[in-house]
């Protein structure tokens, strides 16, 4: 959506005019999800159910999950250290290259003894006034959602589990998508890496085309 903005900013845009929203501000926290094992233990119940057994079908399950970008609305409880930016534009001046090419380091200090099952994404924008439109799910519930993306293995925190990683947002294969590279290691573990590709976005079982698709 950002790409339209700019699109129309550059195009129709007088020197003197007023755009608004005029900040945007994306952030990434870890979350939990209670419905993760939900998900999974449906193939297992289907021997009880249905008298057939699926549960080979969990790794392959598991697999789709984590790869795919899905909008969820997460609860404050849901998050599991404080955000960190990621990255904040300011839409009068932003460019194109600036959007296709964003990276970001991350350190969080988990609270609490939780089971991560991945990172979640929000953005902010800000309106002349210091009015801010946010998708926190800090906040009141919007349909924005947050974005969430699944970790092949989830992975237990306790207090001041430390995360550390990079995130790096980069042109898609269709105008309108993003690949997501994401590094992470939980305290001195090995660094993993996933990549995610936005054309594709599901929410829950069901799956939503891109509007470019």
């Amino acid at each position: 959506m950002l790409k339209s903005v700019i699109h129309a900013r550059d195009t129709w845009l007088k020197s003197n005019g007023y755009l608004f929203p005029s900040t945007a501000t994306l952030y990434i926290a870890p979350f939990v999800d209670e419905d993760y094992e939900d998900r999974l233990g449906l193939w297992e119940d289907m021997a009880s159910r249905y008298k057939v057994a699926m549960k080979s079908m969990i790794p392959f399950a598991k697999k789709c999950i984590s790869a795919n970008v899905e909008l969820k609305q997460l609860m404050m409880e849901d998050i599991v250290a404080p955000p960190v930016q990621v990255c904040s534009l300011a839409i009068h001046q932003v460019t194109l290259h600036d959007i296709e090419n964003i990276q970001q380091s991350f350190e969080f200090k988990c609270y609490g003894w939780n089971r991560v099952h991945g990172f979640s994404l929000w953005f902010d924008v800000e309106f002349p006034g210091n009015i801010i439109l946010s998708t926190s799910p800090f906040t009141e519930l919007t349909h924005w959602s947050q974005v969430v993306l699944y970790v092949h293995e989830p992975f237990q925190t306790v207090q001041d589990t430390t995360i550390k990683g990079k995130i790096k947002l980069e042109k898609g294969k269709q105008p309108r998508d993003l690949a997501i590279q994401l590094k992470y290691a939980v305290d001195d573990s090995e660094m993993k890496e996933q990549l995610y590709d936005t054309g594709y976005w599901t929410t829950g079982i069901s799956a939503v085309i891109s509007p470019d698709r």
